[in-house]
């Protein structure tokens, strides 16, 4: 059985990671109704419906539930099951609200099912559940956040819903055991560093697909197959997948695209390799080796990238592409390449206009406004560590404070939950300490009883309250 906690508070609650504030007053409108059980802390909010605060149960099966006390759960807070022992997640129907890293680093987790009616996903929702192996989405129905696998380096299988029109942003960064996914059959956008990372093998872009955001499979060493890519598409970031095996064609026949086509138009794109007679090259590399132009990533949301990155710092086209030199650093700029003849069997080499870096710098590490961090596996590692490290004592200090509110934020007093302080409520005392009701019974609050806070229900505290009722004295507390 639940037990309740009500009372009238006016309370400044910051649930990204801590509670950073309690004021408590008699405000009615800012009434909030707090309650526990042996697996939730959780509050009834304004509209009747749950939202869960707290996982505080042992069990490493969990079923978050539909329905708690007859009314609906909606939604689940951050961090709710952070450190937790939890191995296998159901979360049930009706819950339609997952908010920023509400299973944040849930290191035991192994395996999650998801409802049909989630509507609202946070950021990420699953980061840094590094157990986490298998996810499964209704197929009809389903939707996916930022950032809502990203660090989960044990997934091996998730089924996307098959109605999801776009890949967020960096869903499915680091996910290093991810071999395989079928993408869903109307997919129009994948949006930056969605894969990056990844651990896949092979992919099939779906004919639906329009646009590939930057870096979006960047750095998915052991990816060798792409399937559906020898077609146009609207846009496609010339590093979306950068340092594959798989070479994604960029070029149409020898043009090299230089800026970021608009809604009106597509940008031609054919598996066609330079022809023989001119190759695009750079001075003192392998000349038989293609040369290609990276310009920079499109970071700031725009028309064609709606959700972009904002805030991520700009990548310098060159950034440690060891094998290349960039021809321009201006995508407006025209340049000269060099012209390889094919007739001879040691290629003359005409040199041309073009700008060369003696040593290439190597990839920025990015951090982005949201705390996501793009880069090297080694940086990713330490930041990572370094997040979790600092989020522990947060998270700690975060679930004493919510059980501290959950035994303290009470109507002090109100024995038998009626809202009111008078002598039944001493009587009720009377009655628990003669072992006529226990804790058990819907008229009695222990926590309500225990008027003088020592943990124990005696007959101080119906001594108390008859105090209180005759005004011998003005406060319970």
């Amino acid at each position: 059985m639940s037990k309740r906690i009500k009372m009238s508070v006016s309370l400044i609650l910051m649930l990204t990671l801590v509670f950073s504030a309690v004021t408590f007053t008699k405000a009615e409108s800012d009434e909030r109704e707090l309650y526990y059980n042996d697996d939730f802390i959780y509050e009834v909010l304004s509209d009747k419906t749950i939202t869960i605060h707290c996982y505080i149960g042992t069990d490493s099966e969990v079923t978050v539930p539909g329905l708690i006390d007859d009314l609906p759960v909606a939604s689940i807070e951050p961090l709710a099951f952070y450190g937790t022992n939890v191995k296998e997640v159901n979360i049930s129907e009706g819950i339609t609200t997952l908010k920023d890293e509400a299973f944040f680093y849930s290191s035991l987790l192994e395996s999650a099912k998801l409802p049909t009616t989630i509507k609202t996903v946070g950021q990420g929702v699953f980061r840094d559940c590094v157990n986490l192996k298998n996810v499964t989405f209704a197929e009809d129905k389903g939707m996916l956040g930022k950032y809502m696998f990203y660090g989960c380096t044990r997934l091996e299988s998730v089924n996307l819903p098959m109605i999801s029109e776009n890949i967020p942003v960096g869903a499915f960064s680091y996910c290093q055991s991810l071999k395989d996914v079928r993408l869903p059959e109307n997919l129009k956008d994948i949006y930056d560093y969605a894969f990056y990372g990844s651990g896949l093998e092979s992919i099939a872009l779906p004919k639906s697909l329009e646009n590939i955001y930057a870096r979006a499979f960047a750095e998915s060493n052991a990816l060798a197959e792409i399937k559906g890519a020898d077609r146009e598409f609207k846009f496609v970031a010339e590093d979306a997948f950068y340092n594959c095996i798989a070479k994604f064609p960029y070029f149409k026949e020898t043009t090299v695209a230089t800026t970021m086509p608009t809604e009106s138009s597509t940008a031609p794109i054919t598996s066609t390799a330079p022809t023989e007679t001119t190759q695009v090259t750079s001075i003192n590399t392998d000349p038989t080796e293609t040369t290609h132009f990276f310009p920079l990533p499109p970071i700031e949301p725009t028309d064609n990238n709606p959700q972009a990155s904002a805030g991520i710092e700009d990548v310098p086209p060159s950034s440690g592409w060891d094998d290349f030199t960039t021809i321009s650093t201006d995508p407006t700029e025209t340049s000269t390449a060099t012209i390889i003849p094919t007739t001879t069997s040691e290629p003359t080499i005409t040199t041309a206009e073009v700008t060369t870096t003696a040593e290439p710098t190597k990839p920025q590490d990015i951090i982005t406004d949201d705390g996501y961090f793009i880069g090297q596996s080694d940086g990713f590692l330490l930041h990572e560590g370094s997040k979790i490290s600092s989020a522990k004592n947060l998270a700690s200090e975060r679930k004493e404070e919510l059980l501290s509110l959950a035994w303290n934020v009470r109507s002090l007093g109100d024995t038998n939950c009626d809202n009111k302080v008078n002598i039944k409520d001493a009587t009720q005392i009377q009655r628990f300490i003669a072992l006529i009701i226990d804790e058990t019974a819907e008229d009695f609050s222990y926590k309500n009883a225990d008027v003088n806070t020592d943990g124990k229900i005696t007959i101080r505290d119906a001594t108390i309250i008859q105090k209180f009722v005759a005004k011998i004295i003005d406060s319970l507390y």
